[in-house]
């Protein structure tokens, strides 16, 4: 009888940090880099120009108090460069990862239950954020378009979605 009640007992602390575990909500904050250097269009990997600094100045005070447990970044300069301010900040280093969904999914997968923060492109960030939420909603950004954040809330086999401006 003993040995019976002590399965039972770890059967079910089991069964209920499976309960907790599916009951985290894990947000995924996607953003495009900052704006580039455009002077020579057969440079693909171009840095920040003057104003894109400055708007990486712009995301790193809007996520000052937010927290953050990692950030991602693709390996380009202009991505890089984009959340250096915010890393520095959060004492967080800047991971690389590929832009495809399926590394985006591994990613959040390993993640349960953070906050992460990834910085793409123009194509890419809204892929991810489709590929999250289980449907097409948007579309590849406009060139001009580097203030737009995507937040993505995982919870219960649901995603919910929020995309906000910052200037």
């Amino acid at each position: 009888m003993k040995s019976f009640i002590k399965i039972s007992l770890g059967v079910l602390l089991f069964l209920s940090s499976l309960s907790v575990f599916a009951q985290q909500t894990t947000t995924v904050y996607l953003i495009r880099h900052a704006e580039k250097v455009k002077t020579d269009p057969s440079d693909r990997n171009p840095h920040l120009n003057t104003k894109g600094v400055h708007r990486s100045h712009t995301w790193a005070n809007f996520f000052k108090d937010i927290p953050l447990d990692a950030i991602y970044s693709t390996s380009y300069h202009r991505t890089e460069e984009t959340v250096k301010e915010i890393a520095l900040e959060k004492n967080l280093k800047v991971k690389s990862y590929a832009p495809s969904n399926a590394a985006v999914e591994s990613i959040v997968n390993n993640n349960l239950g953070k906050n992460l923060l990834f910085v793409g492109h123009s194509n890419t960030v809204p892929d991810h954020t489709n590929h999250l939420l289980g449907h097409p909603q948007f579309e590849d950004m406009s060139e001009g378009d580097n203030h737009s954040l995507f937040i993505v809330q995982l919870e219960n086999g649901s995603a919910n979605v929020v995309r906000i401006f910052v200037d």
